[in-house]
């Protein structure tokens, strides 16, 4: 069997009859216009540039992304493999272009070299960016295309338009964060976006990465039997995050800014696509940027990865708000995908978007009323003709079946009201027992070969889930899971449930688990110790730190400010502090640099080398500073999923 490139031993398995078929009866539906070649149309307008190769690398020369292993094999070959839906192919053959393109007259994006999108506005005295990518990296190879391109002027802002790493993450790569804080650079971004970002990157980053490598196929291979797409484009995998703290936030709906000659009148969307969000109309240039809640896909309510269930009737009300404050914008374009033009193909759009998100919430609500379960909406609810026939309404990134999910636990949370699920058996001690209870293993195999021979993938899986659980080293159950999950994922109109699929089958064929961390953490350089305590807490191990009573007092050099860290009741608490009153009560008083505190707490350094370096003064018990820092637990996302 041909195996991907950079595959490694990992060789997937072909399409099935039945997979075949499904794509088949999609492909022949009368409710689809094939021939509709706006699209592409759109997506291709304005082209200047580009890389050539478009490859980027981090500083260690590996590779971050590859756009030419995406267009060898989707620019090439406009015919659907039988190993990808049809729709999702036509997606991401749209996603596929890259480079620099012009909007308007000053008014510019790059798409493809992440992700997401920069846009770049020619101000009075420079540029003003929206939105800086995923890392540094891509941010870096994206304005230095405009740079060789446009010209090489500086930037006087950048705005960022919601709490995603795929939003801010790459502002190193495009100003110097001395700059910023000097005020030569503005920063703008939504009220509550500091907040919102360190909460979900820092707080819960290490299981959002973990998962998010099943949604965004972090390991799989680029080709027509793995990784075809992201869902909202084509994403960098490794290179650095970055975070710096904004000097300006919009704080209100309405709010208008000149910036670098500019006018720009913003919409704040909170608890839609992210809790800080916002968009932003350019009178003078008839351009609006929908942000991130008007796509070219039917977005997700709370992403596979893990995040906030989103407000669904919120999302919709903005972009209805939109309509109405901005019906004589004549270009749209987004933090993702390819423009729209022409004032009613925009209207057009975003109706669609705004009834998209209105019918999932209410019709999800009218059958939760009638006693429907989350799992029982999911198969029940079907979008109307009107909305589903629209491309960008297809389930390329979101679901149907998982934003019904999200809105039902958004309003009722996880319990789906019957009693037998309000404490369940662990799956791997449920697993072991719902085997003993079918009569072995070897009943249960057979049962799920009679499933997969039939095409019955789903429940296939999940008697082979129960096998696995129970039995870990049953090497035949796992790699018929993965023969099911491939199929499952060759399926799918859905990048991100693709992704997941296939990743699935890649840890059970590989036996080992995928490596999320393929972000290197720059993100800690700019943080505020407050940010980095909070974070300090989530890693405390709570049965290790019962009965233990500490108190550590850290002076920063830097500023002269001090805290206070007390472990008590197995809980972690900080607070400023009068440096007099914490150094009577302190088992340990330190005095370094925020730099030498965050090598110590975050990176492994040994307080000892440090002190020895002369960059910390310690008073007080060392050994109790030893026993304090082994308290704290560390993340390295190696977690099992389809493994117990």
């Amino acid at each position: 069997m041909k195996k991907e490139t950079n595959s490694g031993s990992y060789s997937p398995s072909n399409a099935t009859s039945f997979t075949r078929a499904a794509h088949l009866d999609f492909q022949k539906s009368s409710l689809f216009r094939w021939e509709d070649k706006r699209d592409f149309e759109d997506a291709q307008k304005g082209f200047i540039s580009k890389d050539e190769p478009l490859v980027i690398r981090s500083t260690d020369g590996s590779v971050i992304l590859d756009a030419e292993q995406y267009s060898e094999f989707l620019h090439t070959n406009e015919s659907c493999p039988d190993t990808v839906h049809p729709s999702l192919w036509r997606h991401a053959r749209l996603n596929a272009n890259a480079g620099l393109y012009k909007l308007r007259d000053r008014l510019y994006e790059v798409r493809g070299y992440d992700m997401s999108n920069m846009i770049v506005i020619e101000g009075d005295t420079g540029y003003v960016v929206l939105d800086a990518l995923t890392s540094v990296e891509a941010a870096s190879a994206a304005i230095s295309l405009v740079y060789r391109t446009l010209g090489d002027k500086p930037i006087k802002s950048v705005i960022i338009g919601h709490s995603h790493l795929d939003h801010f993450g790459g502002i190193n790569g495009l100003i110097d964060s001395d700059e910023v804080k000097k005020h030569n650079v503005n920063l703008y971004a939504p009220e509550g976006f500091t907040e919102a970002a360190l909460s979900e990157n820092i707080l819960a980053g290490p299981v959002t990465t973990r998962r998010g490598s099943y949604q965004f196929g972090f390991k799989l291979p680029i080709g027509p039997r793995g990784l075809v797409d992201g869902g909202l484009g084509k994403f960098s995998r490794g290179g650095t995050s970055s975070f710096q703290y904004p000097t300006h936030y919009i704080t209100y709906t309405g709010q208008e800014e000149i910036i670098d000659g500019i006018r720009f009148v913003f919409q704040l969307a909170p608890n839609s696509e992210a809790p800080a969000s916002m968009q932003a109309y350019l009178p003078d240039f008839k351009a609006l940027w929908v942000g991130e809640i008007v796509n070219h896909v039917n977005h997700n309510l709370c992403p596979i990865r893990g995040a906030k269930p989103r407000d669904c009737k919120a999302w919709s009300g903005y972009i209805n708000e939109m309509l109405q404050m901005f019906p004589e914008a004549e270009v749209a374009f987004g933090s993702h995908f390819w423009p729209v033009h022409g004032r009613e193909r925009v209207s057009n759009w975003l109706s669609k978007q705004r009834d998209l998100y209105k019918y999932m919430h209410d019709q999800t609500l009218r059958l939760a009323n009638h006693g429907l379960t989350p799992d029982e909406i999911a198969y029940e609810l079907q979008l109307p003709e009107s909305l589903v026939t629209e491309w960008f309404n297809r389930d390329y990134y979101g679901a149907v079946a998982l934003n019904v999910k999200s809105i039902y636990s958004f309003y009722f949370g996880w319990y789906d009201g019957n009693p037998v699920n309000l404490n369940p058996l662990p799956p791997a001690e449920t697993a072991r027992r719902w085997i003993e209870c079918i009569g072995g293993t070897s009943i249960a195999l057979e049962k799920a070969r009679e499933a997969y021979a039939t095409g019955d993938y789903q429940w296939a899986v999940q008697l082979l889930n129960y096998i696995v659980f129970a039995e870990p080293n049953n090497h035949e159950a796992a790699i018929l899971e993965a023969d099911c999950y491939e199929q499952l994922g060759y399926q799918q109109e859905s990048a991100t449930l693709r992704n997941a699929y296939l990743t699935a089958a890649w840890e059970l064929r590989n036996e080992e688990q995928i490596n999320p961390n393929t972000k290197k953490r720059s993100i800690y350089q700019d943080m505020s110790i407050e940010d980095l305590l909070d974070f300090l807490a989530v890693r405390l191990n709570g049965p290790r730190a019962e009965n233990k009573d500490f108190c550590v007092c850290w002076t920063f050099s830097d500023d002269h400010t001090t805290y206070s860290m007390v472990v008590k009741n197995a809980v972690l608490h900080t607070d400023k502090q009068a440096l007099t009153n914490m150094k009577r009560d302190a088992d340990v008083y330190i005095q370094s640099s925020r730099s030498s505190f965050k090598r110590i707490m975050f990176a492994g350094y040994s307080p000892r080398d440090l002190i020895q370096s002369g960059e910390l003064e310690l008073s007080g018990d060392y050994d109790k500073l030893q026993e304090f820092i082994m308290l704290f637990d560390t993340f390295d996302g190696q977690f099992s999923i389809v493994l117990p």
